[in-house]
């Protein structure tokens, strides 16, 4: 069926009326319907049904095709209105737009100020100030490639302007393209006035994209993503950009991880026997999540372990196994330590960096029992040349047997059994085991006699804090409460230790730091017992501390928020259990009292008064770190690691 075709006419536009004509050729006796714009603003609806004698034309129209619109009331004297009637199919009738009153020659050159500020394929934003008649909003036609797509009036608010001394600052206009210029091809954009004229300096030529990652290519390829509706089409979308995303990762891999290098001297080697040629080797460290030295202490371990790893020779990239998200001077701090993050889009898992580059790493470092439980075999058969390490970080089954046994939860006795078997399984399989201390390490070897255990611990730089107990007055608690352990020891503060404290010396309390606090934690909260919650600035909170207690009662390997407080000079009252692991000196023995409350209040009471005494803790505790946590004593240990990682096969440090 043929559409209509239309004929019509703007006869007459001033201050009061509008008058004209419009008919639809292909059915003549059916009135049109009209839309009235002024200034770019819809005003009226009307239909082209009233009858003129100059209309009838006998056999095809009665007349009655004529329209008429009064303006009420009539148009202002001293303003420009631009006056637009359209059709049904939106294209205007013959002689509109039109101009109200009609500019005269003297109008025509009335002097105006403005300027583009922005011209992009999404928008087109500037100024424009009628000089002779500020008080005027001047109307602004956009053309683009010579046809109008927008009018509009410069009367936007702009606090440059008016800061200017432009009057009232209200001179901008801005138009948001509803249908983006093609960005492959260039483009004229022009901005004329509203009395007819072109601003001066408004013909601009918006410039062809370079490539497909320009921005205006890539926000119209967003633009037409986020208006897909069709469910075969959303579908056809998505295996295409899958099949990008693929094509991006093996271009990554090949860029970033160094893969067609690395194929390239293997396959010279085995051809030509040349074994002198080598290249660096690469190591994949995974966690739980990117690792935020602010959030817990495994975190600060695990980025002393890749520093080591770093001096060692190799080239460390890390990838989260479960929350991909970090703050971006997170990230930021790590590409300036030089660690290469692999994450979404382009590695959306651990199994898809196995899979497409598990051969550019010769060593892969597992931390914690979930992601050595989860990985280690994957990697056996992804990864066949790779050495794997599992950093231990703590013995889960140890840890959960102890709690078991403090909170009198039989069912965490299961939990511990079927702990270990995954432990020792993980402990057979891997080619190197490292804990955090000696203890932890001989406990690995007697599990699995035939296991290669080190001991890996942590760098932990000492502060220049000046220790002067007498001008400080705070007990302090600082802790993660999702690690069960804290939890239980605020428990047993607030329970035992706080109410004996308190009979004892009224006046002292123990304030209580760190993170994840729920409101169970928070519930414990009592006379003697203040919750302060996380302060990202931890060194503020220890520079007011004149002891820190850890009344842990059970756990399992190094506590970090001990060696944290020692390095802020701040001597720590602990538990058996807090002190495990640790690689005491003679003198720091008195600091550890038994997990009993009348016991350690005692010792809490003792030591609080001891300033002699809190200085010489502070002193030793600051010696240890330098004896056993140093960075060199680190990254020896992490070198014997390494070794062993690599003896079984004969490989040098330095080759492939």
């Amino acid at each position: 069926m043929t559409g209509p075709l239309y004929r019509a006419f703007l006869d007459r536009a001033d201050r009061y009326v509008i008058e004209g004509w419009a008919r639809d050729e292909v059915d003549p006796f059916t009135p049109v319907p009209l839309t009235v714009f002024r200034d770019g603003v819809q005003v009226a609806l009307l239909t082209a049904e009233s009858w003129r004698e100059d209309l009838v034309e006998p056999g095809h129209s009665d007349g009655y095709c004529a329209f008429r619109h009064v303006w009420m009331p009539p148009l202002p004297e001293n303003d420009f209105s631009r006056i637009e009637v359209r059709l049904p199919d939106g294209e205007q009738i013959n002689g509109s737009p039109v101009f109200v009153p009609m500019p005269t020659d003297e109008q025509t050159v009335l002097g105006v100020r403005g300027a583009i500020d922005i011209l992009d394929h999404e928008r087109i934003a500037g100024w424009i100030r009628d000089e002779d008649r500020p008080e005027r909003a001047v109307g602004v036609a956009v053309l683009l490639d010579g046809q109008e797509v927008a009018f509009l009036r410069a009367n936007s608010f702009r606090r440059d302007l008016r800061d200017l001394g432009l009057g009232s600052g209200r001179y901008g206009f801005e138009f948001l393209f509803t249908s983006p210029p093609d960005p492959l091809t260039a483009h004229t954009v022009e901005i004329r006035l509203d009395t007819g004229v072109s601003f001066p300096d408004g013909m601009k030529i918006l410039p062809a994209a370079e490539g497909f990652f320009d921005q205006a290519m890539m926000r119209l390829a967003s633009r037409e993503i986020g208006g897909l509706c069709d469910v075969e089409k959303i579908r056809t979308a998505a295996d295409f950009l899958s099949s990008c995303l693929e094509t991006l990762g093996k271009k990554d891999a090949e860029g970033t991880l160094g893969l067609a290098s690395r194929r390239e001297i293997r396959r010279l080697r085995r051809q030509e026997g040349n074994r002198a040629v080598t290249v660096q080797r690469q190591v994949l460290v995974i966690d739980d999540q990117i690792p935020d030295t602010r959030r817990d202490a495994a975190s600060v371990a695990l980025l002393s372990h890749m520093k080591a790893l770093q001096a060692a020779g190799l080239k460390v990239f890390f990838t989260p196994s479960l929350i991909s998200g970090c703050r971006e001077d997170v990230l930021a701090s790590l590409e300036k330590q030089e660690i290469t993050v692999l994450r979404p889009p382009l590695w959306e898992s651990v199994e898809a960096i196995l899979r497409r580059a598990g051969e550019a790493f010769d060593l892969i470092y597992l931390h914690r029992l979930g992601n050595a439980s989860a990985y280690l075999e994957l990697t056996r058969r992804l990864c066949p040349m790779a050495r794997i390490l599992w950093s231990v970080a703590d013995i889960d089954s140890l840890r959960l047997r102890r709690q078991a046994q403090v909170e009198q939860r039989p069912e965490l006795t299961i939990l511990a059994a079927q702990s270990e078997a995954r432990e020792r399984m993980v402990i057979w399989r891997s080619n190197v085991v490292i804990t955090h201390s000696d203890e932890e390490t001989a406990r690995i070897r007697e599990s699995v006699p035939s296991s290669a255990a080190v001991t890996v611990r942590w760098a932990v730089p000492v502060g220049r804090t000046v220790y002067r107990p007498a001008k400080r007055d705070r007990i302090i608690f600082l802790g993660h409460f999702g690690h069960a352990p804290n939890r239980d020891a605020v428990r047993w503060l607030a329970t035992e230790i706080v109410p004996a404290l308190r009979r004892l010396s009224p006046a002292l309390e123990i304030t209580v730091f760190g993170s994840g606090m729920t409101a169970e934690t928070l519930s414990f909260a009592c006379d003697g017992l203040v919750f302060a919650g996380y302060k990202p600035e931890i060194a503020s909170v220890f520079a007011e501390a004149r002891l820190m207690v850890a009344p842990l009662r059970f756990g399992a390997g190094i506590k970090g928020k001990i060696l944290e407080s020692w390095a802020h000079g701040v001597p720590v009252l602990m538990t058996p259990m807090a002190a495990e692991g640790l690689p005491l000196l003679d003198g720091q023995r008195s600091c550890v009292a038994p997990a009993e409350t009348e016991a350690f209040v005692a010792g809490l009471v003792a030591l609080w008064a001891d300033e002699s005494g809190l200085k010489e803790q502070s002193a030793l505790g600051r010696k240890l770190l330098r004896e056993a946590f140093s960075e060199k004593s680190v990254e020896a240990e992490m070198a014997q690691a390494l070794s062993a990682a690599f003896a079984e096969k004969g490989m040098k440090s330095e080759s492939l």
